[in-house]
């Protein structure tokens, strides 16, 4: 009895960390594009395009930032 209760646990468990963990890759590959795709904006468009290029930089680096270091 304890010991199928204890694999009933473990079987429960396993699952929650890798998903965890891939969408903390999901958070930092997302944000990697959403950086290298505002610093292109920035890099290419005038005026006004420019500050959306920031924008979305900044999203960008706080997905990287989330990706890197959230738990």
């Amino acid at each position: 009895m304890v010991k199928k209760t204890g694999e009933k646990k473990s079987g429960q468990l396993a699952p929650s960390g890798t998903t965890k963990a891939r969408a903390n890759w999901i958070k930092l590959i997302g944000g990697a594009i959403l950086l290298v795709a505002g610093v292109v904006i920035m890099l290419t468009a005038p005026g006004s395009i420019f500050f959306l290029g920031l924008v979305v930089a900044l999203f960008g680096f706080v997905g990287v930032i989330l990706g890197l270091f959230a738990e």
